[in-house]
């Protein structure tokens, strides 16, 4: 529910997103997708519960805020569907938001993935125009 998708809470199970977008001469269109969510046994998980994640269209950016001021060697990787990394980056502490521009990536879905502290994090974005 709101502006991301929470796997936890949603639970295990296919789940329909639909995403509603106006650009700015008013035309509206939605997107739809089936996501299926599945345990994943032996993955720890990097403060998930603590990173908040959103995609801006006016600015055309991804946006990763943490609650909590985040120290070690962290890694933060963008995937598309393919499986291409179209963004990396590495932050040694992460204590603001970290923003990922995405004005020259194609509309569409992509993974971001967030390892440090030997744990990740990952979660399906969508990226509009």
């Amino acid at each position: 529910s709101g502006n991301y998708f929470e796997p936890a809470i949603a639970g295990e199970g296919d789940h329909l997103i639909t995403y509603v977008y106006t650009n700015s001469s008013g035309c509206s269109d939605t997107a739809a997708l089936s996501i299926n969510v599945d345990k994943c046994l032996g993955v720890e998980v990097l403060y998930e519960k603590n990173i908040v994640i959103s995609f801006n269209p006016s600015l055309q950016e991804i946006i990763i805020v943490p609650s909590f001021e985040l120290t070690g060697n962290f890694k933060i990787y963008l995937f598309n569907m393919t499986g291409q990394t179209v963004y990396s980056s590495e932050k040694f502490s992460i204590n603001t938001r970290v923003t990922i521009n995405t004005s020259q990536l194609n509309p569409g879905i992509y993974i971001l993935n967030f390892q440090g502290n030997d744990k990740v994090f990952s979660r399906k974005v969508f990226v509009g125009k």
